[in-house]
């Protein structure tokens, strides 16, 4: 189990996963922009099937963006860069 303070991005993925694999660098880039202001976490899916149960994971990649450990958006499957600047800023 994980617990998440503040502002997160976390990113549920598999490392089997071709999409996962291919949204890496776009949020590693972004991890670096938003610098303090928000938090992007890795978390594998076959390694916390409690928190994939937890939040309904049914496909991959998702990105739940949170609060306090609430969800309060989220996005799934590889979107550009642009659009996830955006989904990130309107909760910052």
């Amino acid at each position: 189990m994980f617990y998440i303070v503040g502002r997160s991005c976390c990113r549920l993925l598999g490392k089997w996963c071709p999409s996962c694999k291919m949204l890496e660098p776009v949020l590693e880039e972004l991890g670096q922009e938003f610098n303090y202001k928000i938090k992007i976490v890795k978390i594998d899916v076959n390694d916390n099937q409690h928190t994939v149960s937890k939040y309904g994971v049914i496909s991959m990649s998702i990105l739940l963006i949170m609060k306090d450990g609430e969800v309060v958006d989220q996005s799934v499957g590889n979107k550009p860069k642009e659009e996830l600047t955006k989904l990130i800023s309107k909760h910052i």
